[in-house]
């Protein structure tokens, strides 16, 4: 339960969407947990994901190694880039569901040959923001 709440929360997190806004506290504590998690093992500076929450994705590698974090530790995708795309349409909110596997195929289709899984992130990173900047969403 506490792997899918995690990866629940990657949808629900820092959003000026309101469809995806979070109100339930133990979502925001999983939420503040993983970042926490993820903050600690790589140690990127939280300047670095402010930026990163601005669009500005390459001046710090350690914000690629906190995003790839984000993504394995959650289960969403493998330590070859592999997403599990019906885990991911299936923990993220109704609303989006669609949309988002959509957005994050593609995305991950464009980049799919990066063997480097930072990189393979970062550039699936920035085709998600710069294509539908409403389903971008990090914490």
């Amino acid at each position: 339960m506490f792997r899918e709440l995690l990866i629940f929360v990657i949808f629900s997190t820092v959003s000026s969407n309101p469809l995806m806004e979070i109100t339930d506290p133990k979502v925001k504590n999983l939420t503040e947990t993983l970042h926490k998690v993820c903050v600690s093992k790589i140690g990127v500076q939280e300047a670095s994901i402010e930026q990163g929450k601005k669009g500005i994705f390459d001046r710090d590698p350690k914000l690629m190694e906190y995003w790839t974090c984000v993504w394995t530790t959650s289960g969403l995708m493998d330590q070859k880039g592999n997403i599990d795309f019906e885990l991911l349409h299936s923990l993220a909110p109704s609303k989006v569901a669609d949309a988002t596997t959509k957005l994050v195929g593609a995305c991950h289709n464009k980049v799919a040959g990066e063997k480097v899984l930072t990189s393979l992130v970062l550039k699936m990173t920035q085709c998600i923001a710069t294509t539908n900047s409403e389903l971008f969403i990090i914490f």
